[in-house]
């Protein structure tokens, strides 16, 4: 299976395997486009690789107001959550809904 059909397993929540260490695997979502680049260039400041991917359908080019989908290797995953610090945001998001 080839990088691009992985990715798009990956993306559509069809891929169940865990993936192998070098795989591009889905973080977080952020919220908008200045948040999804200041997430990516604190975790790059890490040594941590990372990309951004648009959520969702995307009419007539980018639009800075949609999410976006932070993605790094598997082998990144928990380290570039210690990072940003999800735990506690996802922490606190849960207990603001509650």
């Amino acid at each position: 299976m080839s990088l691009r059909d992985r990715l798009v397993r990956l993306l559509l929540g069809r891929d169940d395997a865990e993936p192998p260490p070098d795989a591009i695997v889905p973080l977080v979502d952020a919220p908008d486009e200045m948040t999804a680049q200041l997430w990516r260039d604190q975790l790059r400041g890490e040594g941590i690789p990372a990309q951004l991917v648009p959520v969702g359908v995307v009419a007539y080019g980018m639009n800075p107001a949609r999410e976006r989908r932070l993605l790094v290797r598997q082998r990144d995953v928990a380290r570039a959550r210690e990072v940003l610090e999800l735990d506690v945001i996802e922490a606190e998001a849960s207990e603001s809904a509650d």
